[in-house]
This record gives structure tokens, sequence and C-alpha cells, in this order.
């Protein structure tokens, strides 16, 4: 089958539609996956600071504790 010059021009166009449209779908799936990064790196640094609390406090604890040992009378 022989395609003529407006075919094929037609052609061109059909497929620079479709891809357009097929990367611009992959855009906005992108910036879904960007905010849900964002979340869940908003959720681990969370997660750390209140870890990092809880050992904070543990510590004070500990360290009060041996003070109080410390200064006990043998």
């Amino acid at each position: 089958m022989f395609m003529d010059e407006d075919t094929i021009a037609d052609l061109k166009q059909f497929i620079a539609a479709t891809m357009a449209q097929e990367v611009s779908g992959l855009k906005e799936d992108i910036a879904k996956i960007d905010t849900k990064i964002g979340d869940v790196a908003a959720g681990i640094g969370d997660a750390i600071d209140n870890l990092a609390e809880s050992i904070d406090k543990r510590l004070e604890n500990h360290e009060s504790r041996i003070a109080k040992l410390e200064k006990a009378p043998i």
C-alpha cells in the first residue's frame, strides 16, 4: 500500500497528539508520586523525632537514677 503525503502528515499528527496526551498523564502521575514521597518523608521525620524524644527521656531518667545511687550512703 502506498501512502501519499497527506496520509503521512495525518499519521504524524496523530502520533504527536497521542504522545503528548500520554506524556501529560505522566506529569500528573509524577506530581502525585512526589506528593506521596513528601508525605512519607514527613512521617519518617516525625517518627524519628518521637523516637529521639523517647530516648532522651529514658537517658534523663537513667542519669537521675545514677545520680541518686551515687549520692546514697553505702
